[in-house]
């Protein structure tokens, strides 16, 4: 390679990653006529609970903005592209101009001659519809681009006849110049390249994808075709394969993005006419005329032809999965071989590819992609969340309260819209759990696009938005581990673009805890008028927890006479040793026994099981019921209430449970 080609090799990577980069930075700017909802949001504690006030919403709609791009860029001391080309001979030079606004435009497109030693002849732009960088029949000249949205690329070539007079060492400066009809202001200039007349061999290069567009996880052919277009016979130049020199025009062809993941597809390398095929797994620096026996480790593929006469064609095909993010990629050919006298000349060519990919993902906070490491945070409530692939799990929450996740959504796909957010059917929370959505640190989700389903707004490719996820527990939730399966909201998330393409993540109470668990019994369903009745009530601490200050209260119902006994003093623990001292009072007033801890602080220790009995008479005249429709019965219900300290403050907690006989 001539130190000239080095420095043209080096100046159309540098150009091409600097177009694919403004691409990229592009997918975050708002579309126009985006409705931006914000609203503020206050967390604190009162009496160890915690509370949570939002304001109103505001609206901001987003104003457009135009831009373009055209790449590569070039100037006369650094052109973005360098052709050798025969005297008579067509110039066909790539550029892609892209919409870096955020509304749609058109852009009107000129060609400017520089500086020069021959005049190019009937130079004109075409619009490049297969993006194969050689100008076909259907292919129109145009002076303005169609109506191109946010993101959106075109292939363009600047195409011109070099005069069948022009000399060995000739050359022309060529400048594509854009401009927005939107906004005249936005324009692109300095996309200058250089075309040099040669005599001697000169291979023309392309490069394309078919399709144009695929979507992430499909495969693409790549497509490298070559053409002598010059006046000598193209020779090969060496390449060591397997250790042994062969001679032939080297093409080679990084595998792109093969660090995002995409693949070489086995067996799927050809070349015409036949050579040597080559593979490499080190990027090129060794090569193999074996392909290796995991085609997932083939990073770079070759071909070795045979010599080019004037007017002779090459070509070579390979497949490639794509798992690479969605956006545009470019990637470029090479062809290296002895135009004549031992000079050798390398000769690049780009191809392009449009990734689809309109998935949202959701996962743990900060893991979108539900790749948690396994590591810990502590939620605004208290609780101790771990985070593991794409599960959010807290070891349990109490009866009564409320566990608040955060989850993280992203777009990872190329299509800016509305995220909306659900819970899916695969969730197993009983009856009595209520699941709200609202952005972390803000208020709650609203229906933006009004389709019926809370959204997070509209969602830009690349970015983040933080939701939490508050699941409240019902004060009579059952306790335990659900026989192992846990207690799970699955969250399910869809761009509103295609509700099919969707995501899920959950998040998990292992265990269910309580403070209090009361359970009321009667000896008998039916009773007569003035016949006694049993009650035995259980009560008991079912958190890891001290209850101080507790306090328990049957009311009776009217249809009851005064208790005849009631169980006062030494209560015994029937979970183990230990017992508590309680003192039982009656009043008339609303007919309710209210029994005090005297023990001191009032405590009902951790786990403690009690038992405490009413005896007492149905009235003896239906007059005297509180409840006769739709059949006479009498109601009780059995209460307990106590201060408990968990972290995050000490809270009163109740609980209620009733019974009736008819």
């Amino acid at each position: 390679m001539t130190r000239r080609a080095i420095g043209v090799a080096s100046l159309l990577l540098t150009a091409f990653m600097a177009g694919l980069l403004s691409v990229v930075l592009l997918a975050q700017v708002p579309p126009a006529g985006t409705r931006i909802v914000n609203s503020a949001a206050a967390t604190y504690y009162f009496e160890g609970r915690r509370y949570r006030v939002v304001s109103n919403e505001a609206e901001v709609y987003v104003l457009p903005v135009y831009g373009i791009s055209i790449t590569p860029d070039g100037t006369e001391s650094a052109p973005g592209m360098i052709q050798d080309l025969p005297p008579g001979a067509t110039a066909s030079f790539p550029y892609l101009l892209t919409n870096t606004g955020n509304a749609d435009d058109r852009y009107s497109l000129t060609t400017v001659v520089g500086t020069h030693t021959f005049a190019p002849g009937d130079i004109h732009i075409v619009w490049d519809k297969n993006g194969n960088g050689l100008p076909d029949p259907g292919e129109p000249a145009i002076t303005q681009t169609p109506l191109l949205k946010m993101g959106e690329s075109i292939p363009l070539l600047v195409v011109y006849d070099v005069p069948v007079s022009a000399r060995t060492g000739d050359y022309a400066f060529v400048d594509l110049q854009g401009i927005s009809v939107a906004d005249a202001t936005k324009t692109d200039v300095q996309n200058v390249h250089e075309a040099v007349v040669t005599e001697a061999a000169a291979i023309r290069l392309t490069k394309s994808a078919i399709p144009v567009q695929v979507a992430w996880g499909g495969v693409v052919t790549w497509h490298i075709a070559g053409k002598n277009i010059g006046a000598l016979t193209a020779h090969g130049v060496t390449t060591l394969v397997d250790g042994t020199p062969v001679t032939g025009i080297a093409v080679g062809d990084d595998i792109p993005a093969y660090a995002d993941g995409n693949r070489y597809v086995a067996g799927s390398l050809s070349g015409v006419p036949v050579g040597t095929p080559m593979w490499s797994t080190d990027g090129g620096v060794t090569w193999t005329a074996t392909e290796p026996s995991d085609p997932d480790t083939v990073n770079a593929i070759g071909y070795l032809f045979p010599d080019m006469e004037p007017g002779q064609e090459f070509s070579l095909t390979y497949k490639m999965r794509v798992k690479s993010p969605a956006g545009l990629l470019i990637n470029e050919a090479s062809a290296a071989y002895d135009s004549g006298g031992g000079n050798v000349r390398t000769v690049k060519a780009n191809g392009s590819v449009f990734i689809l990919n309109p998935d949202p993902v959701i996962g743990p906070w900060t893991y979108p992609l539900g790749d948690a490491p396994g590591d810990t945070y502590t939620s605004d409530s208290g609780l101790v969340m771990t985070r593991t692939d794409d599960l959010t799990e807290t070891p349990y929450a109490y009866a009564g309260d409320t566990a608040d996740f955060v989850n993280t959504i992203r777009n990872v796909g190329n299509i800016t819209q509305p995220i909306n957010v659900s819970l899916d059917p695969s969730t197993n929370l009983p009856a009595g759990y209520v699941v709200t959505f609202s952005y972390y640190g803000g208020g709650p989700l609203s229906d933006t696009n009004g389709d019926g389903i809370p959204d997070v707004g509209t969602v830009l490719p690349g970015q983040d938005v933080n939701i939490m996820v508050n699941v409240h527990v019902p004060l009579d939730a059952e306790l335990g581990d659900n026989s192992g399966d846990h207690w799970n909201a699955v969250i399910r998330i869809a761009g509103a673009a295609d509700p099919h393409l969707s995501d899920l993540t959950t998040d998990r109470i292992d265990e269910i805890r309580g403070y209090w668990r009361l359970h009321k019994q009667v000896d008998r369903d039916t009773a007569r008028y003035g016949d006694l009745l049993t009650y035995t009530m259980t009560f008991k601490n079912a958190s890891q927890y001290p209850i101080d200050n507790a306090q328990i209260t049957d009311r009776l119902d009217h249809g009851l006479q005064q208790p005849e006994f009631i169980t006062n003093g030494v209560i015994n623990n029937e979970n183990g040793a230990g017992s508590i001292t309680v003192s039982a009072s009656y009043s008339q007033t609303d007919h309710s026994i209210t029994w005090d801890v005297t023990s001191p602080g009032g405590i009902v220790p951790p786990g403690f099981k009690g038992t405490l009995i009413v005896k007492a008479r149905v009235v003896i005249e239906e007059s005297e019921l509180e409840h006769k429709l739709p059949v006479p019965m009498v109601r009780n219900f059995f209460s307990a209430i106590g201060d408990v300290t968990p972290p995050g403050g000490t809270t009163r907690h109740l609980f209620q449970v009733s019974n009736r006989v008819a």
